[in-house]
């Protein structure tokens, strides 16, 4: 999805929380376990079992079930955990904001992704920026060289630092590349 929309040569692309791309592994045995659980899923979903205004997003490595405009969002959340639990091979769960990410267990994920383009490119820094619970793998990294910023506090975070809102990015890159520019320290 992201080549065709980013038309610029020798840009590194990772998505899927960090499934695709460098450090890809078996995509092979990712896409199996989905189709297996794809399949209870949908079976699930005729039987009623989901709820309604669900909505199930096959990324084919990995499956994020949104609830965001059910109407009791808790009891979506605990219908679609109900259902996690029973899926084979059993998924790597990561909690966001009104959705439930299903990922192969053993799989890439954000961190390692990082951490391999880093080797790639033969950098020695980055600077990190998330605002979901996914963003986590990167911040639980916890390398003086990777300097990590969450949108929005929260207490559980491993990030080192936080800004209020998705509005204070620019102003973070700004400042960022101020730095850099005038060889000042952080």
């Amino acid at each position: 999805d992201l080549q065709k929309r980013i038309k610029i040569e020798s840009v590194y692309l990772i998505g899927n929380h960090g499934i695709e791309g460098l450090s890809s592994g078996s995509l092979s045995g990712a896409k199996k376990a989905t189709n297996s659980w794809m399949k209870h899923i949908k079976m699930a979903d005729r039987r009623g079992d989901l709820g309604d205004n669900i909505d199930v997003e096959d990324k084919t490595y990995s499956i994020s079930i949104h609830y965001r405009r059910s109407r009791n969002k808790n009891q979506s959340r605990k219908r679609i955990m109900n259902l996690v639990s029973a899926l084979q091979p059993t998924p790597r769960v990561i909690l966001g904001k009104a959705v439930v990410n299903l990922l192969p267990e053993g799989a890439s994920q954000k961190g390692t992704a990082l951490c391999a383009l880093l080797k790639k490119l033969k950098l020695s820094h980055a600077v990190y920026l998330g605002d979901d619970d996914t963003d986590e793998d990167v911040f639980k990294l916890s390398l003086s060289h990777i300097v990590t910023v969450r949108v929005g506090y929260k207490k559980s975070s491993r990030a080192r630092f936080y800004i209020s809102r998705q509005q204070d990015i620019n102003r973070v890159l700004r400042e960022f590349i101020s730095r850099a520019m005038t060889n000042s320290p952080l």
